[in-house]
């Protein structure tokens, strides 16, 4: 009955069938077609982030490491420019660094459909103190940028440069690519291992592994909002 109720405000069918068919073609239908579309163009931009990574990982590793060992403060943009170069032979139109309520999203693009992609590139590497509270306040960035525009979807790109595992323990993955929930934000994690290992991935070993958990990044958030609501208003003493 809701569904007739509703129906009748907008056609004048006589008959129930056709008060439903009036339904679903001003309320079903359209909410399918925007799912649909949502949908087609995650996995679109999750297939040309994975391409990305296999083409680093397979062709560009060694390019790729020297040119962040060469500057490792700087290292971090190097890397994040040849991610964003890649995106625009892609046909991706965006803005890098634009300006938010919270800071700047590392790049914030507009494809065709007008849907910013939002994304952030970051290091992992323990031995310069970029390790997991380095990609838990990295998420918390992306989470934060998703926010201020809006966006129900964040990609953070990890670039891998020390011989230490990283180990995903988040909400699930799709596409093959891991991902994490917070708040219907949805933060998917691409990462991109450019360590000139001396070993195959199979004589490799165990070595170091260290585990990034969903309730790490949960916390990290919880926490500095906490910190915002304590910290004193602008002008108080």
């Amino acid at each position: 009955m809701p569904e007739l109720n509703v129906a009748a405000v907008y056609g004048r069918e006589l008959h129930h069938d056709d008060t439903l068919r009036r339904f679903t073609e001003v309320f079903a239908e359209p909410l399918y077609e925007y799912i649909d579309e949502q949908l087609d163009e995650r996995g679109a931009m999750l297939a040309i982030l994975r391409n990305y990574k296999h083409k680093v990982e397979w062709f560009q590793r060694a390019k790729l490491y020297e040119s962040w060992k060469t500057d490792t403060q700087r290292g971090e943009k190097t890397l994040a420019l040849h991610l964003y170069e890649y995106l625009h032979d892609q046909g991706i139109r965006f803005f890098i660094e634009p300006s938010s309520v919270s800071g700047e999203a590392d790049l914030v693009g507009a494809q065709q459909s007008d849907e910013p992609l939002i994304a952030d590139a970051k290091i992992f590497n323990p031995d310069k103190r970029k390790g997991i509270d380095y990609l838990a306040k990295g998420f918390k960035q992306l989470y934060t940028y998703c926010v201020d525009y809006n966006e129900n979807v964040g990609y953070l790109i990890v670039f891998k440069t020390s011989d230490t595992e990283l180990r995903l323990f988040l909400e699930g993955e799709t596409h093959g690519t891991p991902y994490a929930v917070l708040n219907n934000k949805t933060i998917f994690f691409i990462v991109i291992d450019i360590f000139p290992h001396a070993d195959s991935a199979s004589k490799r070993g165990t070595g170091h592994v260290h585990d990034l958990t969903l309730s790490k990044l949960v916390a990290t958030v919880e926490e500095e909002e906490d910190d915002q609501r304590e910290a004193p208003a602008e002008g108080s003493p």
